[in-house]
């Protein structure tokens, strides 16, 4: 599955320096590849360990139920 920043925005709702910081860290973990995209042109990414020998364990990953649980208030 191929994405762009543009369909990151749209279904997020992050502004485009959010987009690009998020996607850049993911690049940096190599928990996300860029697929092609170099100044002036539209990145496209893929997520790593969509299959073949680059796969990660994205299981790692913290859930969205386990952040909240971490975010959450302390009582």
């Amino acid at each position: 599955v191929h994405f762009t920043r543009r369909e990151v925005r749209q279904y997020s709702g992050w502004h485009d320096h959010r987009v690009r910081d998020a996607l850049q860290e993911l690049v940096d973990m190599e928990y996300a590849m860029i697929l092609k995209g170099t100044q002036g042109q539209t990145y496209q990414y893929r997520l790593a360990g969509g299959g073949g020998g680059d796969a990660l364990p994205l299981s790692e990953l913290t859930t969205p139920a386990q952040l909240e649980a971490l975010l959450a208030p302390s009582s």
